[in-house]
């Protein structure tokens, strides 16, 4: 074609393009409420939480839907294992996930959350959504990852004695 641009010109239309077919992640934070509604209301049970500091920023969010959260309490023995995964674009954050196992050995997603870091508030602030949600199950067990933020003890503040298993898994 005989075209010859910067690479930053290039990145530069790459994003623009990108920013008009995906919309912005401005935008996205303001249709999260409306979403949230709309996923509650096709699936009882779910759970979602949003919230914000004083000048309405986003911190953390929490979704457990609630086909998951009934799975769970039914039919799926009571393991946990949690992590958090940083986020990379324009805002990062962390984002906090408990999985279990079914009988067939695949992966039972029960609850998200996203936080704005990996820290103690942000852990606890989703442990005790979890809690909310699937309420209290005994001889409950989490899998964790031996993060320090784990062996603090911050799963006791919020579930009644559980079993603690670190693994690392490779």
């Amino acid at each position: 074609m005989g075209v010859s641009i910067s690479y930053v010109k290039a990145w530069r239309a790459k994003e623009h393009a990108m920013e008009l077919v995906k919309g912005s992640p401005e935008e996205s934070y303001t249709v999260l409420p409306s979403y949230f509604a709309v996923l509650e209301a096709k699936n009882p049970g779910t759970i979602t939480t949003i919230e914000t500091d004083e000048n309405n920023c986003f911190l953390y969010y929490f979704m457990s839907l609630g086909p998951c959260i009934r799975g769970f309490r039914s039919a799926i023995r009571p393991v946990i294992a949690v992590d958090g995964m940083f986020l990379k674009g324009k805002y990062f954050g962390t984002l906090f996930v408990a999985t279990c196992m079914d009988d067939n050995k695949q992966i039972y997603s029960l609850a998200f959350g996203v936080g704005d870091s990996d820290n103690d508030a942000s852990w606890n602030w989703f442990l005790t959504k979890l809690r909310g949600a699937i309420g209290e199950i005994d001889d409950l067990v989490f899998v964790s990852d031996r993060h320090e933020k784990h062996s603090k003890g911050s799963f006791n503040c919020f579930f009644p004695m559980p079993i603690m298993v670190h693994a690392y898994f490779i």
